[in-house]
């Protein structure tokens, strides 16, 4: 169990070496891409041990007073970064579908911890990552297909799928295991057992970004970093104030973090075999910027008087 507690209290060390060596061994880990469905897979699995299925109905029954929070995250946001990107950057093509793809996905399971560490209201993040994980099997390649079928060919229904399988199930079969007798220790242990599949997705992803072939590209390399990390602060920023004003700084902090930080990791999962190497390789960066930056962000937050 040392080991397990190791690797829980050092998540951002191990995530870093992964991510390193995934670079450095790009050859090697590039071959085990088609393997990231399945260790997100196992990531949702045991992340869901953490929630109970009372709360998933009560969070359904609180979604017409979520239901503005979901327009802004299942829209609002997909469409004003594809003209932002598009119109004022001048993305086109797989870099702009990358883009757009980003903030049609769930916000972040990692939410939850990142609410505590912020002292924000975990009970709304937790509602709200209930609802659109549950619900982005359908609504996520919707809108993706809707916003992009001039740029992009996709499978709805292949994308469909594959988030049923990989969001959904897990949900399923982590409830069903808690019948069992050695639930317990599994729920003890959750958040280090899907640390493990966690840092072995970041290490494949090492070798997706260096074999996509925009490494060799580093003007638009740095021309995509830096509009997505202009974009995740300057939205969490904006989000944070009016959200601030309008209730108080618990519900801005956590109303940030949902429409933010978005399930990258979900993302990567269902691009793999499905969208485009350069698609998965912006989640990536905007997977890495959303834990850099929200860290920094953070601590901002916890200063603030």
């Amino acid at each position: 169990m040392k080991i397990l507690d190791f690797i829980k209290s050092n998540v951002l060390i191990l995530y870093i070496i992964a991510v390193v060596f995934g670079f450095l061994f790009h050859n090697f880990s590039f071959k085990f891409q088609n393997l990231i469905p399945y260790l997100v897979f196992l990531v949702i699995y045991f992340s869901a041990f953490r929630v109970e299925s009372k709360e998933v109905l009560k969070s359904f029954k609180n979604i017409k007073y979520n239901a503005v929070i979901l327009i802004v995250h299942f829209l609002l946001f997909p469409i004003s970064f594809m003209y932002i990107s598009s119109k004022i950057f001048g993305f086109d093509g797989l870099i702009l579908a990358g883009i757009i793809f980003i903030f049609t996905l769930p916000t972040a399971a990692t939410n939850v911890l990142y609410s505590n560490l912020y002292k924000g209201n975990t009970s709304l993040v937790l509602t709200l990552l209930l609802i659109t994980s549950l619900i982005s099997p359908i609504v996520t390649p919707l809108i993706f297909y809707l916003l992009t079928k001039n740029i992009v060919t996709i499978d709805f229904f292949s994308i469909f799928v594959k988030m049923t399988l990989i969001v959904v199930l897990p949900f399923l079969l982590a409830n069903l295991t808690k019948k069992l007798k050695f639930s317990g220790m599994i729920k003890e242990n959750s958040d280090s057992y899907s640390t493990l599949p966690f840092i072995a997705a970041n290490f494949i992803a090492g070798g997706i970004i260096y074999n996509s072939g925009i490494i060799q590209n580093p003007i638009s390399l740095i021309k995509i970093v830096l509009f997505l990390i202009t974009s995740f602060i300057l939205s969490f920023i904006i989000i944070y104030l009016i959200s601030k004003k309008i209730k108080n700084k618990k519900y801005a902090i956590s109303l940030s973090l949902i429409t933010t930080r978005r399930n990258t990791s979900l993302g990567v999962g269902i691009a793999i075999g499905t969208l485009s190497p350069i698609v998965i390789t912006v989640l990536l960066l905007y997977q890495f910027i959303m834990d850099i930056f929200g860290l920094f962000i953070g601590r901002l937050l916890n200063e603030e008087a």
